[in-house]
């Protein structure tokens, strides 16, 4: 019984014999491999073993796409959010520096006194921003940031819905157009 796979030959000959069978090549062109097996009930348990075989991989490139997502997701959450048409940074050391501004104001508005902060722009400018001022722009930042997760979330709800390779190489360029958006 000869079984005819397309793929790497060791990573198909080690997956049988790590799961009970001692299938021998038959011949190959490229990357296509012809397996014998001497009985119907190897040959019926190969078959049922490439299903596994399939989703494994399936799941390997889920996983990798998944950690992607999760990449661009962080690398645009920390690459700058706009405010007032200004580009300010948002790396983790700047949400620090923010958020501890952000106690300041509220502090201030609740104490109903003056507050005034000079923020380093992206561009080395300096905007001079008071507590309500500071409080929207803290705002935008957290919307940058929920902006972010929002897209990140919906395709890795795609990528977990995808069940054929087409559909999870719909994801994967979908992914890849997103890294190319300004």
């Amino acid at each position: 019984m000869i079984l005819t796979l397309t793929g790497n030959y060791s990573a198909l000959h080690d997956y049988f014999t790590q799961n009970g069978l001692n299938p021998w090549p038959v011949e190959n062109e490229g990357e296509e491999w012809r397996f014998g097996f001497t009985t119907q009930e190897e040959f019926d348990a190969a078959n049922d073993l490439l299903v596994g075989y399939n989703s494994k991989k399936m799941n390997d490139i889920k996983q990798s796409i998944r950690t992607a997502i999760n990449a661009e997701r962080d690398r645009r959450e920390q690459g700058g959010f706009d405010y007032a048409g200004k580009r300010f940074d948002s790396d983790a050391t700047s949400v620090i520096r923010i958020n501890a501004a952000v106690n300041t104001a509220v502090a201030a508005v609740l104490a109903e006194s003056e507050f005034s902060v000079g923020w380093t722009a992206a561009d080395n400018t300096t905007v001079t921003l008071t507590a309500q001022e500071f409080l929207e722009f803290s705002a935008a930042l957290a919307q940058h940031s929920n902006t972010q997760h929002v897209r990140a979330r919906a395709l890795k709800e795609q990528l977990d819905n995808a069940d054929t390779a087409e559909a999870v190489a719909e994801v994967e360029n979908l992914l890849e157009a997103w890294k190319t958006e300004a």
